[in-house]
C-alpha cells in the first residue's frame, strides 16, 4: 500500500510540475508577442494545448533561446514517459522485487532528472532572468549627415583635370563666379579691358593649383617673403579675337589665362616647371609664332613665357577637346 501511494505520489508531483512549466512557457510565449507585436515566436498547437516553440527565428541569440526550452520541454515530457513506465513496470511485477528495484531506480533516476533540469533553469532565472533570455544587443542605426558647402568653400569642390558632364575642362562659367572663385583663393584679376565669361572650370583650377604650389615653394626657399604667398594677378581671360588668337583651346573658348609677371612667380615656374635632364633645367619647348618659351606643369598644362607684353600665357592642353 505504501509503496504504491509512493508511485502515485511521484506521478502526481511529476505531472504538475510539467504542466506547470508548460503554462508559464505558453505564457511568455503570449506576453513577448504581444508586446513586440510580431510573429517571431509562432508555436505549434499539439492535441493537449500545450505550445511547443517552433524554430524559426533568423536572430542567433532569440534561435538559441527556443531550441534550449525546446529541448527543456522535450525532456520534460520523456522524463515524464520514463516515470510513467516505471509505474507500470513496478505495477505489472508487484510479486517480483528484482523488476520492481528496476522500476524504482528508473523512477528515482527520471524524477532526479526533472529536478535537475527545471532545478537548473529556475536557479538561473533567479540569479540572472537575461541567463535564459538569450539577447543580442541592438545595434543603433548610424546616421551620416552629409557636410554643407559653403560659398566660401565653393572653388574645393573641383580640382584641375577633374571631368564632369560638360567635358574635360568642365563647365563654363560667368565672368562674376569666376572672379569669386579666383578671389576667395588670393588671386585678383585685372578689371578693365579684361573678361572671364565663359572661362572653363579646368583653366581657374590650373591656376588655383599652380598657386598654392608656388605658395609652398616660396616658405621652402624664400620663408621671409612667405607672408601672403605668391602674387598671382589675372590680366587676360576671354576677350574677343582682336586681342587673342582664335582655335580651338583658345582664350575665347575659355581654354587660355594670363596673368603678369613677378621675380619670384618666374622662378618658380622655370625652375619647377621646366624640362629636367640630369642637372640641366630648361625650357620644353620653343612656340612657334612668338617664340615664347614654354614650361609644362604636371598636369600637362603649358606656361608661355610671352614677351610682347611680358606676361604668363596659360593653357590647359591636356583638356582641349
Amino acid at each position: 500500500m505504501n509503496s504504491k501511494f509512493f508511485l502515485f505520489f511521484i506521478l502526481f508531483l511529476g505531472f504538475i510540475i510539467l504542466i506547470n512549466f508548460s503554462l508559464a512557457q505558453n505564457s511568455t510565449n503570449t506576453t513577448n508577442s504581444a508586446n513586440s507585436n510580431q510573429n517571431s515566436s509562432q508555436t505549434n498547437v499539439v492535441n493537449s494545448g500545450t505550445k511547443i516553440p517552433s524554430l524559426k527565428e533568423k536572430e542567433p541569440g532569440k534561435l538559441i533561446n527556443q531550441f534550449y526550452e525546446f529541448l527543456l520541454i522535450i525532456s520534460g515530457f520523456l522524463a515524464f514517459a520514463t516515470i510513467v513506465y516505471g509505474g507500470i513496470q513496478r505495477i505489472l511485477n508487484a510479486n517480483n522485487p528484482s523488476k520492481i528495484s528496476d522500476a524504482n531506480e528508473r523512477i528515482k533516476s527520471a524524477f532526479l532528472g526533472i529536478l535537475l533540469l527545471f532545478g537548473a533553469y529556475i536557479l538561473l532565472r533567479l540569479v540572472n532572468p537575461n541567463l535564459v533570455n538569450l539577447k543580442l544587443p541592438e545595434l543603433e542605426e548610424i546616421k551620416v549627415e552629409q557636410e554643407k558647402v559653403s560659398a566660401n568653400t565653393q572653388t574645393t569642390n573641383v580640382e584641375a583635370g577633374k571631368n564632369n558632364e560638360t567635358g574635360k575642362a568642365g563647365r563654363s562659367l560667368s565672368d562674376t563666379e569666376a572672379r569669386t572663385i579666383l578671389k576667395n583663393n588670393g588671386i585678383d584679376s585685372k578689371l578693365t579691358n579684361t573678361t572671364l565669361e565663359g572661362i572653363k572650370e579646368g583653366t581657374i583650377n590650373e591656376l588655383i593649383r599652380m598657386k598654392k604650389e608656388c605658395d609652398e615653394w616660396l616658405k621652402k626657399w624664400y620663408p621671409n617673403e612667405s607672408q601672403n604667398g605668391c602674387y598671382v594677378y589675372v590680366t587676360g581671360g576671354t576677350e574677343n579675337i582682336g586681342v587673342h588668337s582664335p582655335g580651338a583651346c583658345s582664350h575665347v573658348n575659355g581654354y587660355k589665362i594670363d596673368i603678369a609677371i613677378n621675380p619670384r612667380l618666374d622662378e618658380f615656374i622655370k625652375k619647377t616647371y621646366c624640362f629636367k635632364k640630369g642637372n640641366d633645367c630648361t625650357y620644353y619647348d620653343i612656340r612657334v609664332g612668338d617664340n615664347a618659351l614654354m614650361y609644362k606643369s604636371p598636369t600637362g598644362s603649358f606656361y608661355a613665357r610671352e614677351t610682347n607684353p611680358p606676361h604668363w600665357d596659360i593653357q590647359i592642353t591636356s583638356q582641349c577637346p
